[in-house]
């Protein structure tokens, strides 16, 4: 009787002992590692990749990184950090600003086909390709998108453009604070309220200004010699050269005045870059 105690005593205490250790397990402390490795493996570029399309479905560390209802994420080197907002990058949908990425966003003429061209993706791109390694790749990716020969090659490309004529003069407007300085305004409300900021530097760089107030590129057919130094002063308060033609054509008058020199709008070719579908009598540089 004693014997059949003890072995009964002794069941009921490793049956216990077994309930203990399936009710209280310790949780595991580590992250598995399938979904990280899923999402390295993704978003990680090979030594030799230049750009990766990524669809969905995407990672779970995507979704905890940046949520679906924002654009995708760029990872600009390949290794490190996912950057949702680099700048430059392309975006879910936006080909156009995959093209500005492999052009380095100067003039381009693109195909319809190419501009409504929508990939539901995530771009990776890497950082430090030259131009040349960039057209090759995303020429190479949008023609397996597209299913179709997708050419992008430098060309010149007509555009409106500014050409100046004649010989530098400084006609300053007064004696006072414009006297060796030419006065950059539009109307005369904003010239008689003086300056907003003042600017300094060669004939190259002048005209720079004029292009980015004006939004139109400056071709320089100027005659005899300019001054290794001119200063200008911005006095556009409410106006603007680029707020409509009027407002330019007033903007070049007032200059004209100053400078001597002609300003006139022509269409010009300008070196550019076109995308779009290739046909069959496409020869480098646009003949055909």
């Amino acid at each position: 009787m004693r014997t059949s105690t003890i072995i009964i005593t002794g069941l009921l205490l490793l049956t216990a002992l077994l309930a203990w250790k399936l009710c209280y397990v310790p949780k595991a402390t580590a992250v598995p590692a399938l979904p990280a490795q899923w999402h390295e493996q993704a978003y990680q570029l090979d030594e030799d990749e230049v750009l990766r399309l990524i669809p969905p479905p995407y990672s779970p560390q995507r979704t905890v990184i940046i949520s679906p209802r924002m654009p995708p994420i760029v990872n600009r080197g390949g290794r490190g950090p996912i950057d949702p907002f680099g700048f430059g990058a392309p975006r879910r949908g936006d080909v156009m600003a995959a093209i500005d990425w492999c052009t380095g966003g100067e003039e381009r003429d693109v195909s319809q086909e190419l501009k409504t061209l929508a990939i539901d993706a995530d771009w990776i791109v890497r950082e430090g390709v030259t131009q040349e390694g960039r057209v090759a790749t995303l020429q190479s990716v949008l023609s397996q998108v597209t299913g179709r020969a997708i050419l992008i090659e430098p060309r010149l490309l007509p555009r409106p453009v500014l050409v100046v004529r004649g010989q530098w003069k400084l006609v300053p407007l007064d004696p006072g604070i414009f006297a060796q300085r030419v006065c950059m305004y539009v109307t005369e409300g904003d010239q008689r309220a003086g300056l907003r900021e003042n600017k300094e530097g060669s004939f190259d760089e002048f005209c720079q200004y004029i292009r980015h107030q004006t939004r139109y590129r400056v071709i320089d057919e100027t005659d005899g010699a300019k001054p290794a130094r001119i200063a200008w002063s911005d006095c556009m308060w409410r106006q603007r050269p680029h707020h409509g033609e009027e407002a330019l054509i007033q903007f070049l008058s007032n200059l004209q005045k100053q400078t001597s020199l002609r300003f006139q709008k022509e269409i010009r070719p300008i070196p550019g870059w076109y995308a779009g579908e290739r046909s069959p009598t496409t020869q480098p540089g646009g003949a055909s």
